[in-house]
């Protein structure tokens, strides 16, 4: 079992009335985050 720890901020408000959690995929200067990049066994 997975488990993951979400920091919510700025988009809390949106993601709580939509019903969906939301994760950038790249930072802001384009460079990977972990997260998306990470092999997956």
């Amino acid at each position: 079992m997975s488990y993951f720890i979400v920091f919510q901020n700025k988009s809390y408000e949106e993601e709580k009335r939509g019903g969906y959690l939301w994760a950038t995929k790249s930072t802001k200067n384009g460079r990977s985050i972990y997260h998306w990049s990470k092999k997956r066994n």
